[in-house]
Order: C-alpha cells, then structure tokens, then sequence
C-alpha cells in the first residue's frame, strides 16, 4: 500500500529535447509548490484506482488512501478530491496557453537550438504572469478547503502536508544554462 500511497512525479528531464542530468536539491518549498503537488498526488491516486478497478483489484485501497490516513469524513475526503480537480482544471488551462507562448518563443530556433554563441532569448512576460497565477490558484485551492473543512480537519491537513508530504516531494536543479549536465549531448546549432 506504501507504494502505491505517494505517487510522486519524479521522471528525467529534457531540455530542448535532450536529456539533462538533474541535481537533488534539499530546499523549504513554499506553500504553493506543496499543496500543487499534494493536488497532483490526489488526482494520481485515483488515476490509479481506477486502473486497479479496471484490472479487477480493489481500487477503494487507494481512492481512499487521504481519507484513512488523515481521518477525513467522506464529504471531506470528497471535498479535497473535488479541490484538487478543480486546482488540475484551472493550471491545465494556463499550461495550454504557457505552451503557446513557449512554442512562439522557439519557432525562430530549428530543433529548438541557439546558433552558438547566441544569447537565450529574454522569459516573456506572459509566461511569468501565468507562473504567478498558478501559484494563486494552489493557494485558492489551499484556502478552500480551510473554509470547507473542520478547523481540526484541516489543521491536520496542513501539518501532514508540511511536515510529511513535503519529505516525500524530491525538487531537481536543472544544470546552468549551456551546460551538458554531464551527459554530453546538448549540442548547439552551428
């Protein structure tokens, strides 16, 4: 059951369609990082009950994992499920458009390169304001169920987001821009 508790998103990185080396990093993530990962474990948990319906296993192990451990009440387990879907629903839409704006800021560059010694162009603006609006919303979402939840429902929430979850959550530094990250296959465009 352990295994399958904490979903977490942890896969290799690539970088202008190269692999990249990453470094674990141990950092304090703000509230808004914890509670956007806390969100997508939700959303993966039931993901994989649904899977384990399909597969004739009992999904009810892992649909109600959150609700066990925190010593939710159903209409609270339901709340958060329906909090995360909400969190997912609204951050989808900003990462389509997030896209968009990545896509128009690679289409000069063939493979996504810089011709050697080219300066990376500049973060666009739009796409900074779409990182700010997404931390809002994990904080709205946060901020939700505080006011749908007990006061001791969600104080043991929060402290097993802080003080547990937050153990579970791995962060990566990307290598420093130009850098190979120790692979020796990011090639500039000559």
């Amino acid at each position: 059951m352990r295994k399958l508790a904490l979903l977490l998103l942890s896969a290799t990185v690539f970088c202008f369609g190269q692999e990249v080396q990453t470094e674990k990093v141990k950092v304090e993530l703000p509230d808004h990082a914890l509670y956007s990962a806390f969100f997508r474990n939700i959303l993966a948990l039931e993901d994989a009950a649904a899977k384990h319906d399909k597969a004739g296993r009992k999904g009810d192990e892992v649909r109600t994992y959150y609700q066990n451990l925190l010593g939710l009440t159903p209409a609270e387990a339901a709340t958060l499920k329906q909090v995360a879907q909400d969190y997912s629903d609204a951050v989808h839409k900003l990462d389509i458009r997030a896209k968009e704006i990545i896509d128009q800021a690679r289409a000069p560059y063939p493979n996504h390169g810089l011709p050697v010694g080219a300066k990376p162009p500049a973060v666009p603006e739009e796409l900074r304001q779409l990182n700010v609006r997404k931390a809002e919303i994990a904080i709205e979402q946060k901020q939700s169920l505080q006011r749908n939840f007990s006061q001791e429902s969600f104080q043991h929430l929060d402290l097993y987001v802080q003080n547990s979850f937050s153990k579970q959550v791995t962060v990566r530094r990307l290598p420093a821009p130009g850098s190979t990250g120790g692979q020796g296959k990011a090639k500039p465009i000559q």
